[in-house]
């Protein structure tokens, strides 16, 4: 494998020049431990100086961070402290639960294979023992894919590597663990974890695009004869047909032998035909010119997030990009980029993902543009369009790419 240590103090030049992150969760079992053996020795009247000067500089500022990380978890969560080891029973319980009731044999068969991290986010973290928190990295397997190895080595399951992200392709509801297994009652859990998202569905807070239309200069001539022009500056497509329709009407501009037809005089030919069209035509189909004023007029976009007063922008909705790629060999990112425009917040973003994908996220600056970029380990997209679809944005502002180089399966 490749490795990289870069060692700086937090808020220093290097961290201004970056993403501004908060420093990432550190594991602070053995820190904690040995603090706590130092103020044990200290209460005795030991000396403990000489194990504090050993030491250094970048060891000292870890275990300050690790010690406030701790104090800011046991403010925002009241859970005793977890042993790897009884992290490594809470996980293997609950994998048992999920297998023995939720994905049991009758239900499952047919949705094999499955990912990794739903497996993980959408089963698991809910069919937990009551009032326990899973943290794969509070356990001895640190990763969920070693943990995962793990149980299949025991013969619980069986894993397959689809797309450069690992799945399940296999239970294995025979075996001897589950047959001495009694599930626990967990339907307080259930309800907890679905009811917000059925709520946030009824409530209808999705993001909200509404196509406008601005008159072109060349256009407002014929616009302002008929008091066409609206306060605001935007029309709908049907505004602008009803505002050709009142010119053609006040003008008497249809033609008595053919009412398709439409005379054209200076407005209609300054605004909507060309110069070698001008010079030919009288006559222009009615269909054809009102066709000829939707493309000659300026495209808009009304933008509204939940929340945020309407926003109108000139062209198209901007798109979320979400690009799968391989970095380092074989391993599958997936990145997302454009989060700000519709009101997504990045680190918010970051934080879900790696709950919900059981795997490591960064927020990094997009070389060249005033935005930031969410980078996932693995192939991840149907989690994030699930996670940015809870937010409000609709699943035709999502752009997927696929430069992992594998193919679909």
């Amino acid at each position: 494998g490749k490795a990289v240590r870069v060692v700086h103090t937090y808020k220093d030049w290097l961290w201004e020049a970056g993403s501004k992150d908060e420093p990432p969760e550190i594991p602070v079992d053995s820190v904690e431990e040995a603090r706590v053996a130092d103020v044990e020795k200290s209460a005795d009247g030991e000396d403990t100086k000489d194990a504090v000067d050993t030491t250094d500089g970048v060891d000292t500022a870890m275990e300050n961070l690790s010690v406030q990380d701790a104090a800011a978890e046991s403010e925002t969560a009241a859970t005793t402290h977890v042993t790897p080891a009884e992290m490594d029973a809470l996980l293997m319980t609950s994998l048992k639960q999920v297998m023995a009731t939720v994905l049991d044999k009758k239900h499952m068969g047919e949705q094999l294979p499955i990912a990794a991290s739903t497996l993980f986010s959408t089963y698991m973290l809910p069919n937990a023992p009551r009032n326990a928190e899973l943290d794969v990295k509070k356990s001895s397997y640190k990763k969920l894919a070693k943990f995962l190895k793990a149980m299949e080595k025991h013969g619980l399951l069986g894993l397959k590597d689809i797309r450069g992200e690992m799945h399940i392709k296999s239970l294995n509801w025979t075996h001897a663990d589950l047959r001495t297994y009694t599930p626990y009652s967990v339907k307080h859990v259930v309800k907890e974890e679905q009811a917000p998202a059925v709520e946030k569905t009824q409530k209808g807070n999705m993001i909200e695009l509404e196509e406008l239309l601005r008159v072109p200069p060349a256009l407002r001539p014929l616009f302002d004869d008929v008091n066409g022009n609206p306060e605001s500056g935007y029309m709908t497509r049907q505004q602008a047909r009803y505002v050709l329709e009142a010119y053609i009407k006040r003008h008497n501009l249809v033609d008595t032998r053919n009412p398709r037809n439409i005379r054209v005089d200076h407005l209609v030919c300054d605004g909507l035909l060309t110069k070698d069209e001008t010079a030919k035509l009288t006559f222009y189909p009615r269909d054809k010119l009102q066709q000829r004023l939707q493309e000659r007029m300026i495209l808009c976009t009304r933008l509204t997030v939940p929340g945020n007063p309407p926003v109108v922008r000139q062209g198209r909705p901007p798109t979320i990009d979400i690009v799968c790629e391989k970095k380092m060999g074989n391993k599958v990112v997936t990145r997302v980029m454009g989060l700000e425009v519709y009101g997504v917040d990045p680190a918010s973003l970051a934080k879900e993902l790696r709950v919900a994908c059981a795997s490591s996220t960064s927020v990094d600056p997009v070389p060249g543009k005033k935005t930031v970029s969410v980078l996932v380990q693995g192939h991840q997209v149907k989690i994030m369009t699930r996670l940015l679809n809870d937010r409000g944005v609709p699943t035709d502002l999502l752009k997927v790419t696929d430069k992992s180089g594998k193919a679909k399966k």
